[in-house]
């Protein structure tokens, strides 16, 4: 079990969110998923020609206390466009920063609740670093194939939430035995 949060805005439209609330919802989204996972905490925030991922073994509460989550907010401006957050149970692997979602798998930035069950099945051929963790073997398979062919060869459970290179949208899928929600903050033009 494992949280994933974040928030989407359309990279075409003039940014209209003040930096102070983008920083408090991704913040207040990290610790309402505390409870869907302590052993690790990870942001990609994707902004004007960038893509950062902060990581750390913390807990949400104590990753914003840290240095990296620090780093992290002061990253989201009003240019962000994407923040796909996670908060990790570990399920499989052990914890560890490589092992912290989200994932940048070459062109794709992916978060993974739930568990693959044949992930050793998902070879890939790329110059991917793969840590053991089935997560990152599903986000690497998907990179090289799709993500409708990873979900397809896979099996387990899933709510995943990605975006593709160059980033300018997101992609939300879950299973009929996960849970993912959403909701559209019209006043700031956001996904959540």
């Amino acid at each position: 079990m494992c949280g994933l949060y974040g928030f989407f805005r359309n990279p075409t439209e003039a940014p209209n969110a003040p930096q102070k609330r983008l920083r408090y919802l991704v913040r207040s989204l990290a610790i309402f998923n505390e409870t869907r996972g302590r052993d690790s905490t990870g942001l990609g925030i994707v902004g004007p020609q960038r893509v950062d991922l902060y990581k750390s073994t913390l807990a949400p509460t104590l990753f914003w206390r840290a240095t990296e989550g620090r780093n992290a907010l002061a990253a989201i401006t009003p240019a962000t466009t994407l923040v796909v957050g996670h908060t990790r149970q570990a399920t499989s692997g052990g914890v560890s920063i490589e092992n912290t979602h989200p994932f940048l798998m070459g062109d794709l930035l992916g978060a993974h609740n739930g568990i693959v069950w044949n992930d050793h099945l998902l070879t890939v051929k790329g110059t991917y670093t793969l840590t053991g963790v089935d997560s990152q073997a599903f986000f690497a398979y998907a990179d090289e194939h799709s993500i409708k062919e990873a979900i397809t060869a896979s099996q387990g459970s899933f709510a995943l939430t990605w975006s593709e290179r160059p980033f300018t949208s997101v992609g939300l899928y879950v299973d009929d035995v996960s849970t993912l929600a959403i909701a559209y903050v019209r006043q700031f033009r956001l996904l959540v």
